[in-house]
């Protein structure tokens, strides 16, 4: 009796269907990973806008005003730097995580800058005029006495300090990555 060889292994066309299910669900989980990183990087960044919001409210309690910009009317991060020192409403200035979206690129950056050069943007609108500032053109919305703002996820820089009806905020119903700036208007 003669005995049959079986060839044993995968014929190519089972290792190409297996290949290209892999890669489906690689196109199906890649870009979902993508917006959760995006959705918690906002997520950050907010929390860390409030904590700024408590500190200028709490130097605002003990000095009855907030602290003024370095240079009249333009936005600047080293603006945060009062509720710093010489008493710590705020032990340190967060970065902001969109300043600069290379993790290296911040690393280098805030090794050779000042204290607070990489946290987030504030404009005290009670500085020159004493007067709060509407924050959209039609008066609708209120106004606010300072803003602190970080770039966002598209890294916007199109915005006027001294106008912020010209402020794009992010939404993220406009999908995750979408142009605007993250925001906090003060009381």
């Amino acid at each position: 009796m003669k005995k049959q060889l079986r060839m044993q292994g995968f014929t190519l066309i089972e290792l190409m269907t297996v290949a290209t299910i892999i890669c489906i669900l690689a196109a199906i989980a890649v870009p979902n990973f993508l917006n959760a990183v995006v959705r918690a990087k906002v997520a950050r960044s907010v929390a860390e806008q409030e904590l700024i919001v408590w500190a200028l409210e709490s130097y605002f309690v003990d000095r009855d005003e907030y602290p003024p910009n370095l240079q009249e009317q333009v936005a600047s991060p080293g603006d945060l730097v009062p509720i710093t020192t010489p008493i710590p409403y705020i032990s340190n200035l967060p970065d902001d995580i969109f300043l600069f979206p290379k993790e290296q690129d911040r690393h280098e950056f805030i090794e050779t800058a000042r204290n607070g050069v990489s946290s987030y943007f504030y404009i005290n609108y009670m500085q020159p005029t004493g007067k709060r500032i509407s924050v959209d053109p039609f008066g609708l919305k209120g106004s606010a006495n300072y803003l602190v703002y970080g770039l966002g996820p598209a890294f916007s820089t199109d915005f006027v300090p001294q106008k912020p009806e010209t402020l794009v905020m992010y939404n993220p119903s406009n999908g995750t990555s979408s142009r605007g700036y993250l925001t906090t208007f003060g009381p």
